[in-house]
């Protein structure tokens, strides 16, 4: 998570270098994809969409004393599901 949201003392947070690739891929992405669509009052919406918005929900707050069972979920299981 330190790498998406780093949290500062006093509960503070900004964002970690994660969040800020997402922010840049996204920008990029939607920049080569809009010539893709004509519709003008759709290119009006995807171009208003910010993309701190995009992903502000992606990973919730965390509560003071709380992983979210995040890595308790994770632990021992990476490719175990495919």
């Amino acid at each position: 998570m330190e790498k998406y949201r780093v949290y500062e003392e006093g509960g503070q947070t900004h964002k970690g270098r994660w969040a800020e690739l997402f922010e840049e891929e996204y920008r990029a992405v939607l920049n080569e994809v809009l010539d893709l669509f004509w519709d003008e009052e759709y290119l009006d919406y995807l171009r208003k969409i910010k993309p701190q918005d995009t992903h502000a929900g992606y990973f919730s707050k965390r509560q003071e004393g709380q992983d979210g069972g995040l890595e308790s979920e994770t632990r021992g299981n990476s490719c175990q599901r495919f």
